[in-house]
């Protein structure tokens, strides 16, 4: 079931931002913070976009 894969709440968590919706796009994120432990990298990642959403801003991968 997708529903239980960090991966994809995480990009839910991500597009409810790009929506404007911050309130679930922190909700969700923290689901997937709780979900699975993680590298210290990714871990950091996942911190990084919470603090996003929390300043009301969406994640935006970098253009390379």
């Amino acid at each position: 079931m997708d529903w239980m894969r960090r991966e994809c709440i995480v990009t839910l968590a991500a597009a409810e931002a790009e929506a404007g919706d911050f309130e679930q796009a922190v909700k969700y994120q923290q689901q997937a913070m709780s979900m699975k432990a993680a590298t210290e990298k990714e871990w950091a990642e996942q911190q990084s976009r919470l603090e996003l959403y929390r300043q009301r801003k969406p994640y935006r991968e970098s253009e390379r």
